[in-house]
């Protein structure tokens, strides 16, 4: 599906401000910001995982199968690590599945 919009100059501009490789073409722009996205959330997530990681010294995984939330009786921290840390794996999987799909789209 295509859709026209119509921008102001000073939202092309800004876009272009924060294009990797600025260009004349709006669509290629706003499709590298969009991967630019992708790839910052990719950071977020991979940074969060990294650390709770090291952590608890296993993987996301590891912490399910030993319940380790129920292991800490469910205390606020480990809870909320564990919402945290399953966030950050799904939206791996996500952002992994969405550059994916953007490096293959024209837009």
């Amino acid at each position: 599906m295509s859709r026209t919009i119509t921008v102001s100059d000073d939202l092309v501009r800004r876009l272009n401000d924060l294009s990797i490789a600025p260009s004349d073409d709006l669509a290629a722009s706003l499709q590298r910001l969009v991967v630019a996205e992708y790839q910052r959330r990719l950071a977020r997530y991979r940074l969060t995982d990294h650390q709770l990681t090291r952590k608890y010294g296993m993987s996301f995984a590891a912490f399910e199968h030993q319940q380790i939330t129920r292991q800490h009786g469910y205390t606020w921290e480990v809870e909320s690590d564990a919402i945290a840390w399953e966030t950050a794996v799904d939206g791996i999987a996500t952002m992994m599945q969405a550059l994916a799909g953007a490096g293959s789209r024209t837009w």
